[in-house]
């Protein structure tokens, strides 16, 4: 046994100025009294004169891991260290860059949106980073374990702090579930859209329709009208002229017959007149309906006696017969017949 650990004591000192108070490699022992001197048998170190105040490396007693990764020569890898230290500095770098996006998308939220879980999860992945990665390189020159026992003080803080109430973190493993979902939603809420709208549109084209029509109604009304005022209009006119030539009025009767015939058609030109303004209350929703016994037999007297002068005019016989009389309900220009 001693035949192998005075070898490696050997070459441990080996590493190290006159061979004296050298570091001591993983796995080596040194006999008693040979207890390894650490960072403090560093040249740089020993110039700053830091032993005395170097509290993280116990006083200059850790050893760095430069004295770990030695050559068969016993001395230092060099080229290894380096490229380790330089893809170490990589990955804390990408960890760096990701920290620093998580930390402003996290700011780019409302305060009541923020989602403290994922930050403390971020707050672990950077500890993690400065623990592992970090003080590794620090480490291949400076030892300072104590200062990354502070540090791992800090990550178990920021651990424990992430690791209790976890439910609080499951909703993170739905994101794509609940983004399916809300598409899907989407999606249906938009078709649900188009068709209303197509039934909206397809309504407003019937209402559309509706309106043209009834607009063609009403022009075809007032152009009925028109006719419907003019004809009462011309016999007043015509009864009022025959009423001015006393030749052409004949005896008393004849005269009242005529002044009778001229109020008749007064008073049809002012029903006209009300049923053109009753178009208002139509449109509105206010128009009633009433119903009333009237003889048709009057109304047909008074179109003959409404058309006659017309007639006389063109020398036109005109006249009427009815052996049954009638009654109708409704309005004087809007009838339907029952024999009686």
């Amino acid at each position: 046994m001693n035949s192998v650990i005075l070898p490696l004591a050997q070459l441990a000192a080996s590493n190290t100025p006159e061979g004296a108070g050298a570091p001591c490699p993983p796995g080596c022992v040194m006999h008693a009294g040979e207890g390894p001197t650490g960072v403090a048998g560093m040249g740089w170190y020993e110039s700053l004169g830091l032993r005395d105040y170097d509290f993280f490396t116990n006083y200059g007693t850790y050893m760095p891991r430069t004295h770990c990764l030695t050559t068969a020569q016993g001395a230092v890898d060099w080229p290894w260290v380096i490229g380790l230290m330089v893809l170490t500095a990589g990955v804390i770098a990408a960890s760096l860059r990701i920290f620093a996006f998580w930390r402003k998308s996290y700011l780019e939220e409302q305060i009541a949106d923020r989602n403290k879980k994922l930050m403390d999860l971020a707050w672990v992945f950077l500890w993690c980073a400065i623990c592992g990665y970090a003080m590794s390189i620090l480490m291949f020159v400076w030892p300072a374990y104590r200062l990354l026992a502070g540090f791992l003080v800090v990550l178990n803080v920021f651990s424990w702090r992430f690791a209790t109430k976890l439910k609080d973190f499951k909703v993170s493993f739905a994101v794509k579930r609940l983004r399916r979902e809300l598409d899907e939603a989407r999606l249906a809420r938009t078709e649900e859209l188009e068709s209303l709208v197509a039934t909206r549109t397809c309504e407003l084209e019937h209402a559309r329709a509706a309106a043209e029509m009834a607009s063609e109604s009403k022009s075809s009304f007032v152009a009925n009208m028109s006719h419907e005022i003019r004809t009462p209009m011309t016999a007043i006119l015509g009864y009022a002229d025959l009423l001015s030539d006393p030749e052409s009025a004949g005896t008393s009767e004849q005269r009242a017959e005529l002044v009778g015939t001229i109020r008749r058609n007064g008073e049809h030109l002012l029903a006209i007149i009300n049923d053109i303004l009753d178009i208002s209350k139509i449109e509105a929703g206010k128009m009633t309906v009433e119903r009333i016994e009237v003889d048709p037999a009057g109304i047909i007297e008074d179109v003959v006696a409404l058309m006659r002068v017309r007639a006389d005019a063109k020398r036109l016989g005109l006249g009427w017969s009815c052996s049954t009389r009638f009654r109708r309900r409704s309005g004087p220009t809007h009838f339907a017949c029952a024999r009686s």
